[in-house]
């Protein structure tokens, strides 16, 4: 089936039902999918002098020969997304010198070619999502991604990497977006996205990540100074340390939901004092040292949601001046106010504890549970007063 484009020039050409890719001359744009195809020969694209979009997804594809893409030029945007390709020659897209966008999800790929990707100088946008992907070469000279000095939008997530290598991302200076989510990543090395100075979305939660690595001077953040939102949640960190966030000077969103943490040291956000939402929701918390939270003066949201808190001082939030500075329960005008969470904390009803209490306190939280022995009640901490006396002097 052929039909002409607006300017009776180039041919748009769907096929189906073909046991073997058709390359029609004329084609500027070409669907060939729903076929028994299984690998792209050699030279397959070769005479296809006009073809601007390639779609070759849902098709049975496994494997891609040496110079089964050559050239054309052309060439703008390849699908191959949802076929069953385990490996990649190392010349299968020689000579597409402006690709733009590449589709390679939700394949069956577990490795890359160092040489696969070398012709794309001038590609923007690189998906590699749902594959088996184990390892990306990369060693102390290049990586798989090393040509691709034009690329903006990279996905890898939902493989089974294991690792990221040190120098894997060194040449994608002009990277925006990332998504290395949901893979197996143990740890992140000082320095591994220190050269993406543009990225402004990083997507890398649902990792077993329990390291962070960081020192007096540089962590796996340094050189991100362009990304507002950073997401790591459904990972394995036990702790949150000084260094850990150095670097990134842009952060105003910043999620550890649903991790393992049973400490926070103080001062670990002072390198972040941008953000102005911090999300510890679904930790292991039980105890806030002092200054847990010096420096985050923009803060607006922080959401301390079923942790195991029972105790702490108001010195955990300095510089903060908790409750002083921070919202109301309900009402106007609480816009520069900083609401907390508390909601499933068994917090004690001590009295160490009277410095939550009082009507310009801003506490979202359920019932606490009282654990004093001696006052055993429960304290609804949005009452003015508890059922019983504070000394007003602590």
């Amino acid at each position: 089936m052929r039909s002409t484009s607006p300017s009776n020039y180039y041919y748009s050409y769907d096929c189906e039902g073909r046991t073997s890719l058709v390359t029609p001359s004329d084609a500027y744009r070409l669907y060939f999918s729903g076929n028994p195809v299984t690998t792209i020969p050699s030279n397959a694209t070769v005479e296809m002098t006009r073809i601007q979009y390639l779609h070759l997804e849902y098709n049975n594809i496994e494997s891609i020969e040496t110079y089964g893409l050559n050239g054309p030029a052309t060439l703008i945007e390849i699908h191959l997304n949802h076929n069953n390709l385990q490996n990649l020659a190392s010349e299968a897209f020689y000579g597409l010198t402006g690709l733009q966008k590449l589709k390679l999800n939700n394949n069956k790929l577990k490795s890359l070619d160092y040489e696969v990707f070398n012709s794309l100088s001038q590609l923007q946008e690189l998906y590699l999502q749902n594959n088996e992907l184990e390892s990306l070469a990369s060693n102390s000279a290049l990586s798989v991604f090393s040509p691709l000095t034009s690329l903006k939008n990279l996905d890898l997530s939902i493989n089974r990497l294991t690792d990221i290598g040190i120098n894997l991302f060194d040449d994608l200076t002009a990277l925006k977006t990332l998504a290395i989510n949901y893979n197996l990543l143990h740890s992140l090395h000082i320095g591994v996205f220190s050269t993406l100075s543009k990225l402004t979305t990083l997507n890398i939660k649902g990792n077993p990540i329990q390291f962070i690595e960081c020192d007096s001077s540089m962590s796996a953040f340094t050189g991100l100074s362009s990304l507002p939102v950073l997401d790591l949640e459904n990972a394995r960190l036990t702790r949150i340390d000084t260094c850990m966030f150095s670097g990134l000077t842009a952060l105003t969103f910043l999620s550890l939901k649903s991790n393992v943490i049973d400490y926070i040291a103080p001062g670990s956000f002072a390198n972040v004092g941008g953000i102005n939402l911090l999300n510890l929701q679904d930790n292991n918390l039980r105890n806030l040292e002092t200054d847990a939270f010096k420096g985050l003066n923009n803060l607006a949201t922080l959401d301390l949601i079923g942790n195991e808190l029972t105790v702490f001082p108001a010195s955990a939030f300095s510089p903060l001046d908790f409750p002083s500075t921070w919202g109301k329960i309900s009402g106007s005008g609480a816009d520069d106010k900083v609401m907390v969470s508390l909601s499933g904390n068994p917090l004690s009803c001590h009295l160490y504890m009277c410095w939550l209490t009082g009507s310009d306190t801003l506490v979202e939280t359920d019932n606490f549970t009282c654990l004093d022995p001696v006052k055993d009640q429960t304290w609804d901490a949005r009452v003015a007063e508890p059922s019983y006396q504070c000394d007003t002097g602590m």
